[in-house]
């Protein structure tokens, strides 16, 4: 105990020596979340104690943090296969967890049946937020949730001030989220910088965002994988974007990590099609001979992975009129279940729609089917720009003009819109960046 100066946590296992080993991980995982070195203690923990079932469960909760949801899923059924080595509510919230790639709904009503019960877990009050942010868009409510979770008594009180952090971010309430990003890492936690450091690009001071990534245990070594190639896309540095996705892509694809490798391709296919450098089609016949490949995999893991990428490919192929795409991506999703289960998806759905709309001249018909959805708090980047278009088309310029200035000046959303299978992010750091720069050459010189 007096090396390791972290407190025993309440949790059963025979071993002494394993419990040091799981305390002084979980303090790494609340903390640095430095993954190979709170993997590696967890592990030892294991060796130590093979039944040790918690073990399992803070296993899945790291990689799950890491975006490595195969594994985590893994872990959490490990956990659950040793059912005598945990209590009654260990064993509601461990379930409750491997849930959470489930449809959202059905995760809320579990969860809210799990609360009544256990009205202190604030792990899984969090995870609310959480589902909040990532599956339906609603930064004011996740910013609720996560405040429910800011109590002294919980240990993950430097990730919760980080998560109110992002929450505000996604509200346009930068000074206030930079305040609780700070808060976060005099708590603590230093093992996520991205959105703190976007909070300043969303201000357009990129060395201050440099410099707080650079702080942040996954900053240590520079921006690269996927925060780099929003990163890079959001500053016009397309070479370096490209570079980026490559290289993630390189390195997951070692992993044999099927999502997280789709995902990247989607990363490389938004900065081809943007930048105009390189053979756009190519790059989309490339991400949609990947999903052909991956798809039954990574949706027996994730199921919203295909229908999502799917109408990405839809929406990028709509950036370039590519009419054929567009109608693609839409057949190939028809009354899929993810589309109805999961509410983002169904939103990219209707935008792709509405793009289909325009390029076939029915810009008013687009326009109808977006403008309800564009006054909602919950609406997606994606629907902005959709609506944008579509009023250009229609020669609605005042219209297009308030879109194009949501997409210049919502910058707090464009970064923290994290949904579903999180491609979309790509494409809002590109939309935003143009509509700054067009918001700029109309600028008067004298600004």
């Amino acid at each position: 105990m007096q090396k390791t100066s972290v407190p025993l946590p309440n949790v059963a296992t025979p071993s002494l020596d394993a419990l040091k080993a799981f305390a002084v991980a979980r303090n790494v995982a609340n903390t640095t979340q430095d993954r190979d070195q709170a993997l590696g203690l967890y592990r030892r923990a294991l060796q130590l104690d093979p039944q040790f079932a918690l073990a399992h469960a803070d296993m899945a909760r790291m990689h799950a943090s890491m975006g490595e949801v195969a594994r985590a899923r893994e872990e959490w059924r490990e956990a659950l296969a040793i059912p005598q080595r945990l209590s009654p509510q260990e064993k509601q919230s461990v379930a409750l967890m491997l849930m959470q790639y489930d449809t959202p709904n059905s995760y809320l009503r579990q969860a809210r049946e799990y609360l009544a019960l256990y009205p202190d877990d604030y792990l899984v009050i969090g995870r609310i937020g959480e589902i909040q942010w990532h599956h339906l868009n609603d930064f004011g409510k996740a910013e609720s949730w996560y405040r429910r979770a800011m109590r002294p008594q919980y240990e993950r009180t430097g990730l919760t001030h980080y998560r109110v952090g992002i929450a505000l971010l996604g509200q346009e309430r930068v000074d206030e989220a930079l305040v609780e990003f700070a808060r976060s890492r005099r708590d603590g936690f230093s093992g996520a910088g991205e959105q703190y450091a976007h909070a300043y690009d969303a201000r357009g001071q990129h060395t201050q965002s440099d410099k707080v990534y650079l702080a942040s245990a996954t900053g240590r070594s520079g921006w690269h994988g996927e925060p780099a190639v929003v990163t890079w896309i959001d500053r016009g540095l397309w070479p370096r974007a490209v570079q980026a996705a490559q290289a993630w892509a390189t390195r997951v694809d070692a992993t044999n990590d099927g999502l997280e490798s789709l995902r990247a391709r989607a990363a490389i296919a938004t900065v081809i099609v943007f930048s105009g450098e390189g053979d756009a089609m190519q790059a989309l016949r490339d991400l949609l001979a990947a999903i052909d490949a991956k798809g039954a995999e990574t949706d027996a893991v994730y199921p919203p992975t295909t229908t999502e990428l799917r109408l990405y490919a839809g929406l990028l192929a709509a950036r370039r009129d590519d009419a054929a795409g567009v109608a693609e991506a839409l057949r190939r999703t028809q009354g899929s279940r993810e589309v109805r289960d999961y509410p983002t998806v169904a939103q990219l759905q209707q935008v792709v729609l509405a793009e289909q709309q325009r390029l076939a001249g029915k810009p008013q018909a687009a326009i109808k089917r977006l403008a309800p959805m564009a006054k909602r708090d919950t609406a997606l980047v994606a629907v902005h720009w959709a609506l944008m278009r579509a009023a250009r088309a229609a020669g609605d310029e005042a219209v297009a003009r308030t879109q194009s200035r949501w997409l210049a000046t919502h910058r707090g959303r464009i970064f923290a819109e994290s949904t579903t299978v999180d491609v979309l992010r790509f494409f809002n750091a590109a939309v935003s960046a143009e509509a700054l720069r067009v918001s700029s050459e109309k600028e008067p010189d004298a600004r």
